[in-house]
């Protein structure tokens, strides 16, 4: 027999955003941070369901205008069909959701500059505690948040001028310091390949030779690689195409990913592959027009693939994992090696990820030319900002011209 749907829904508490809730009509509806009034809220709802009438899925604010939960629920839905970067989208949902808990009942209009500081203090104040840049970084994407409102006439012109008074934190203010992450070295990629499966091995070089994005890797398919002068592409959010072509002689491929972290600034992305990196993805280009040129179901069988419920194509965090446990592998293997009295001493391979790949590859661009070639082939606008991330680069141009001027 079919459970009838209960009209008293529980209360219910979500750890992550620390609020209550209850289901009711097939959707989650939050009653606010305070228990208490969470409580009062729902008899207010099971007494509306009792009588009959529609319960609500938002809570009205006490001046009758919009409740920031309210506004920010919509933006969210708007974010989703505008950014094409699913970190700038968990970075709202972050911010979100800290919002909603500190302010959800607050009408909009009436936020200030204090709501704003008791949302990063929420955040700040949070276990395991957050590094300060990516506070700030939310802080950003709740002011994006308020921009929107106000060009949706939401909220007035001085409270979005009051949300974005609120200053960055600055060193030692709060929040987890953190260092810039450095290139992974040669020797600890070739220990890490060799214990990697065909297709993890092609991803970690092509990475290392390109310096594209990980999400970018994984996201290649065969219909956004152009390898003859005959196959012309498209380039997303412009009205340009792009064909293979020789630069100095050499034959250049190009790669135009289909969605890129700034598509929805108007930016174009094309990665330039050289000969290095065509003779990587040679192996891989007998897909069809619209599949994924890295696939788990090449490194794995049949029942493999049903029980891990593989996916046409890698994703960011199977990459990563790969390569954990690769790590893992090599360090097993070098301890054996120990043991065995085959080498003298235990040299660990240091844990590393797919970005560090990037960042090597483009280091070793601005070693060989400048920072601002750097930058073309890794996609970055030529700021300041961008070149300060080649600093290797840099330290040794600096030092080759003090040996040279004194």
């Amino acid at each position: 027999m079919a459970r009838t749907a209960s009209k008293t829904p529980a209360l219910r508490y979500h750890k992550q955003t620390r609020r209550y809730y209850i289901f009711t009509g097939g959707k989650r509806v939050y009653l606010g941070s305070h228990k208490g009034t969470a409580a009062n809220r729902r008899l207010e709802i099971v007494a509306s369901i009792i009588e009959g009438k529609p319960a609500p899925v938002a809570i009205a604010s006490a001046s009758g205008g919009t409740t920031l939960a309210r506004a920010l629920a919509d933006f969210r839905l708007w974010a989703l069909t505008h950014y094409t970067d699913s970190r700038a989208i968990a970075r709202f949902d972050a911010v979100i959701a800290a919002a909603i808990a500190e302010h959800g009942e607050t009408p909009a209009d009436q936020f200030d500059g204090q709501g704003v500081e008791d949302i990063r203090n929420a955040l700040t104040n949070r276990k395991p505690e957050l590094a300060r840049g990516y506070i700030n970084c939310l802080i950003r994407a709740l002011k994006t948040a308020f921009a929107w409102m106000k060009r949706r006439k939401i909220v007035c012109a001085n409270t979005l001028a009051e949300v974005r008074q609120v200053r960055a934190l600055m060193a030692g203010e709060g929040g987890r310091e953190t260092t810039p992450i450095p290139p992974v070295e040669d020797w600890v990629i070739e220990a890490t390949r060799r214990e990697c499966s065909r297709t993890i091995r092609a991803m970690i070089d092509l990475q290392r030779a390109t310096g594209m994005r990980p999400g970018e890797l994984c996201r290649m398919r065969r219909c956004d690689l152009t390898t003859l002068p005959s196959e012309v592409l498209p380039i997303p959010g412009q009205r340009r195409t792009i064909k293979a072509m020789e630069a100095e002689g050499v034959p250049i491929w190009w790669y135009v990913p289909a969605r890129h972290k700034n598509l929805h600034r108007g930016k174009m992305r094309i990665v330039p592959i050289g000969p290095d990196g065509q003779q990587i993805l040679k192996p891989f280009l007998d897909r069809a027009h619209d599949n994924y040129i890295f696939r788990p179901a090449d490194d794995l069988s049949l029942a493999r693939q049903k029980a891990l419920r593989a996916g046409p194509c890698y994703d960011v965090r199977a990459y990563h994992n790969a390569i954990v446990r690769a790590v893992g592998r090599a360090n097993r293997v070098r301890k054996q090696a120990v043991e065995r009295a085959l080498v003298p001493l235990f040299v660990s391979v240091p844990p590393w990820s797919p970005n560090q790949l990037r960042h090597a590859a483009l280091e070793d661009a601005a070693d060989r030319l400048d920072p601002e070639h750097a930058a073309a082939i890794g996609g970055h606008s030529a700021s300041m900002r961008a070149l300060d991330a080649y600093v290797q680069a840099t330290i040794k141009k600096a030092a080759s011209a003090a040996a040279k001027v004194g």
